[in-house]
């Protein structure tokens, strides 16, 4: 059987996940440059909680509003007429998202929040004056949209031609990336903080196909599970089933 080759391009991780153009890490050590972090968090201009099941982002919705997840998790995703819905890319605190919305009001695609979260309210309008008055802040922000595309992108050719084992083990080894880099996982491990449901949906597999993949790789000796804690019991094999650096540059493709 051919192999799924993730081929991660380097670049630093960055904290969303595809199909949300303009989420950005932005308070990451090794993301962007410090200044353009310290300017977003100086245009913070308030700070609300909201349960889990939340929608935080409305399709169809006309509006410049900018946030940045403090807690807990959220996602993107877009739903069908017939309620099927795909999700299309994570948010772990420290991810700014909606930044989009200052160029194109119309939303395509819905912000939930997986569970209780804190976010922080970004100044939309204080943000378009700095674009105008400064051009470091438009290459710096500009750059944060070209990555998210680059990283939507990736996802999108993994998502297509990698079996549902090679995603979903990628998507996991990801995630821990992703955490490991922002101080939220153990060496070894993390909690994932999305139900099976919602797992499946961002990896476009039924609930029952997702559950027989997560046996067969607790079956293979990859991972074990107890609830939400995922354990890597022999992560670099896991890693070479789908030819993905074990260490590096963190990569940011969700």
């Amino acid at each position: 059987m051919d192999v799924c080759v993730a081929e991660l391009h380097p670049m630093p991780e960055a904290g969303f996940l595809p199909g949300s153009a303009g989420a950005s890490r932005l308070d990451a050590a090794g993301d962007l440059a410090g200044r353009y972090e310290a300017a977003i968090r100086a245009l913070r201009n308030g700070e609300r909680s909201a349960p889990d099941n939340t929608r935080l982002l409305r399709a169809g919705e006309h509006t410049h509003r900018v946030l940045t997840l403090l807690t807990g998790w959220a996602f993107r995703c877009c739903t069908f007429d017939d309620g099927r819905r795909q999700i299309m890319g994570i948010l772990l605190p420290g991810d700014t998202f909606g930044i989009e919305t200052l160029f194109d009001e119309h939303l395509d695609s819905m912000v939930w929040s997986a569970t209780p979260v804190s976010y922080a309210i970004i100044d939309a309008e204080a943000i378009m004056r700095l674009f105008d008055r400064e051009a470091w802040f438009r290459r710096d922000l500009m750059l944060a949209l070209a990555r998210e595309k680059t990283a939507s992108e990736q996802w999108m050719a993994q998502l297509g031609r990698c079996d549902a084992e090679e995603r979903t083990a990628l998507l996991l080894l990801l995630l821990h990336q992703r955490l490991l880099a922002r101080d939220l996982a153990t060496a070894t491990g993390f909690r994932l903080e999305l139900n099976q449901q919602e797992l499946a949906d961002m990896l476009g597999l039924h609930l029952i196909h997702l559950n027989r993949i997560l046996s067969r790789l607790r079956a293979r000796g990859f991972i074990a599970t107890k609830g939400q804690d995922v354990t890597f019991t022999d992560r670099e094999s896991m890693a070479q089933m789908i030819r993905m650096p074990v260490s590096g540059n963190q990569q940011r493709m969700l």
